[in-house]
């Protein structure tokens, strides 16, 4: 891990464990930016998920899930601080928890003198919290998870992309990482069970892209994996990308104003418009359009064209990598190769890609 920022040592300040591929590592960088909080507020480390150094022991003891962003702040204790002793710390250890705790940590009434603005992100009403949670808990499900899309192959062809690519280079490095420090582990603890655990799941992976051995049981996983793969794409993107349609008020989720919801569904979002070759213009969408109308093609669907849009709050059905053989018939949109991005998401996407938090994180005009 890496420091990226730092600040004076008199004054305790909160830690952003990070990286800048990590797609939820974004949700926090936007609410920074959104809330108007400054640089000299945060220290941020990186944590370089491409080695492994998320399952590092010292970084599983800020946050023992292994998982990115993590953000570590001080807890005021006016009687330790007036007796000289040490800050004490906890530790957030989800994306969803960050952006409560960045959301309410600086408001107003905590920052009158501030001449950034500190804009309430919580929706004001019962009515807006239920379609912000049911938003957020849509881009987190695992019928679409930007991470394991990713990492993902639809056919042969594009499973020998990905292996010369960084998702190879990626999963190496995590199996090798994770041999590591289950050796630097205490056999027994609940760390090295951990570890293991992660190994055994990450070793599915890891031989379908490099099993050395051929015949019938290796050819059927990788069959599995590609099916997994293709309804992840074709069936769990599309029933999110409908959730976002039928249910954002737009511009933005709750109408005019930004809320926490926003910067979950922008995050993912711009993942899978980078995973479809697509950047930060309103074509962005168009590629999305065209990754997405492929594998409903090589899913047999067919019929007259669909588009994200209808549909009433509520959780999507566990199906994807989850459970490859979930029937597709009650997706009521799913049922052509063709695919056309609803008005409203076209709107969200075009208001987001020129807002300044937007441009400041995807500096590069590149996604990730």
């Amino acid at each position: 891990m890496s420091t990226s920022s730092t600040g004076s040592n008199s004054i305790p300040k909160a830690v952003l464990y990070w990286n800048p591929t990590s797609v939820w590592s974004t949700v926090p960088l936007l609410a920074l930016r959104e809330k108007g909080y400054s640089e000299e507020d945060f220290n941020m480390v990186t944590v370089d998920i491409s080695r492994g150094d998320n399952f590092s022991l010292d970084y599983l003891r800020l946050n023992p899930h292994g998982t990115i962003p993590t953000l570590v702040v001080p807890v005021w204790d006016g009687s330790a601080a007036e007796a000289g002793k040490e800050t004490r710390y906890k530790s957030i250890q989800d994306t969803i928890s960050i952006l409560t705790f960045l959301d309410s940590s600086r408001t107003p009434h905590s920052t009158p003198s501030s001449s950034s603005p500190a804009p309430a992100l919580s929706p004001a009403t019962i009515e807006g919290k239920h379609l912000s949670d049911t938003l957020i808990l849509a881009v987190h499900l695992p019928t679409a998870d930007p991470n394991f899309l990713l990492l993902c192959a639809r056919s042969p062809h594009e499973l020998m992309m990905k292996e010369k690519g960084f998702a190879g280079h990626w999963i190496k490095a995590r199996q090798e990482a994770l041999h590591r420090y289950i050796k630097e582990s205490e056999e027994g603890s609940s760390t090295h069970l951990f570890l293991k655990n992660k190994l055994q799941a990450n070793q599915i992976v890891y031989d379908v892209y490099y099993s050395p051995h051929t015949g019938p049981e290796t050819e059927a996983r990788r069959q599995a994996f590609f099916a997994a793969s293709r309804k992840a794409w074709g069936v769990g993107v599309v029933e999110n990308l409908d959730i976002i349609e039928s249910n954002i008020v737009g511009p933005y989720t709750l109408g005019d104003q930004i809320s926490l919801a926003d910067l979950h569904i922008i995050a993912w979002l711009a993942r899978i418009v980078f995973l479809s070759q697509g950047g930060p213009t309103p074509a962005g969408l168009e590629a999305l359009e065209k990754q997405i109308a492929g594998t409903r093609i090589g899913l047999g669907l067919s019929g007259g064209a669909a588009t994200a849009s209808g549909g009433t709050i509520g959780t999507p059905a566990m199906r994807g990598p989850q459970n490859p053989d979930a029937p597709l018939a009650s997706l009521k949109n799913v049922s052509s190769g063709d695919f056309k991005i609803g008005q409203k998401t076209k709107m969200f996407w075009a208001a987001w890609i020129e807002r300044d938090s937007f441009k400041r994180i995807y500096s590069n005009s590149t996604l990730h």
